[in-house]
């Protein structure tokens, strides 16, 4: 049985090249077709512009507990919760869990807050740079926010902002099902 091995793919291009096949499950010359092809025309921008200040989201992200740090070590990406934080002029220092090494480079920090039943969510989402610390210790400079989705505790304020993000995803999908030659799903 052949065995497509992957496809690789460039996440802002859309460009993408061939799937490899492993040789050793597949008589030689074994091709497979693309399943997905690229979009036409050009990628859509963003939904929302990003913040031009970041701030007021690290003011409000010191109310929503410690954060998740995700990082990439070892070529591999790595999400875990801080042990404890706290704010600095530049960013936030982060005392990492036992066994997490500290590792300088580009980090994402994700403070977040919600219901049980996940009715209600508050995110800030910031990006930086991480220096080590230590073995365990890290300090964040903070270099942006970005723009959050979320869904106040109040019912009448999450359920208006539920409905205005509605309206700006839906003509996204359109447009980007047209893109794909597609069309857009059917949710009943």
């Amino acid at each position: 049985m052949c065995v497509p091995a992957g496809r690789d793919g460039h996440p802002k291009t859309g460009s993408r090249q061939a799937t490899h096949i492993r040789q050793a499950d597949c008589p030689p010359g074994t091709t497979v077709p693309a399943s997905d092809p690229a979009p036409s025309g050009p990628r859509l921008p963003g939904r929302s512009a990003p913040p031009a200040d970041r701030r007021p989201y690290a003011h409000r992200a010191r109310d929503l507990g410690r954060p998740i740090m995700s990082t990439v070590t070892d070529g591999r990406p790595v999400s875990v919760p801080a042990r404890a934080f706290s704010p600095t002029s530049i960013g936030y220092e982060l005392d990492l869990p036992a066994g997490v090494a500290a590792v300088p480079g580009p980090v994402c920090l994700t403070f977040h807050r919600h219901d049980p039943g996940m009715r209600w969510q508050e995110n800030v989402v910031l990006l930086g740079t991480a220096t080590a610390q230590g073995d365990d210790r890290l300090s964040v400079a903070i270099e942006r926010a970005l723009p959050d989705w979320r869904l106040p505790e109040d019912r009448r304020l999450r359920t208006r902002c539920f409905l205005r993000h509605g309206k700006q995803l839906r003509r996204r999908l359109q447009t980007e099902a047209a893109r794909r030659a597609q069309r857009v799903p059917n949710v009943r």
